[in-house]
């Protein structure tokens, strides 16, 4: 599993801050689904990689033009998900991705190789964070960190209305 403590916080900050509010709920209202993404990151430009400017949240100390260079290859997407699930028990707040079988097997390799590193974090088209991956990912991505618990539930809504928009639920 990957705990991406601080990093997830400003995440779900910045989709509250940056997304519009839903529309009211209405019998054909429905909340906008969100586009995930995890992609590798480097701190080095290469073949294959884009530069971003670093999520304040991301590079430690930050300074002024620090930049990310995040391969083009997605190696997880919410069509990736069996399912998402919503923990809000004791001390444990986060939301488990299920992975499904291929794309666990896909992530793991991609990841195996890469810990240490930064995996950069994509909602809605946008680096939302980049935090350093601490061991390799497979059939379960655990998300977690600072947040309040209606942050990190309208975060799960919206991962879990893309599964439904998509057929995976």
């Amino acid at each position: 599993m990957l705990e991406l403590a601080g990093s997830i916080a400003a995440l779900i900050g910045m989709l509250a801050a940056a997304s519009p509010a839903p529309p009211p709920r209405t019998a054909t209202a429905s909340p906008r689904p969100a586009v995930f993404e995890l992609r590798l990151a480097f701190r080095e430009p290469g073949e294959g990689r884009r530069p971003y400017p670093c999520p304040d949240t991301t590079c430690r100390p930050p300074t002024a033009g620090d930049m990310l260079y995040v391969g083009d290859a997605v190696i997880l997407s919410a069509a990736d998900l069996s399912s998402v699930d919503l923990v809000l028990e004791g001390d444990d707040h986060g939301i488990e991705l299920h992975v499904r079988p291929q794309a666990a097997r896909s992530l793991g390799a991609a990841t195996g190789d890469h810990i240490g590193q930064p995996i950069a974090i994509f909602v809605d088209g946008r680096l939302q964070s980049a935090p350093t991956l601490r061991d390799r990912m497979s059939d379960v991505v655990w998300l977690n960190g600072a947040y309040t618990d209606d942050e990190l539930t309208g975060l799960a809504r919206r991962l879990a209305s893309e599964l439904t928009a998509n057929g995976q639920r």
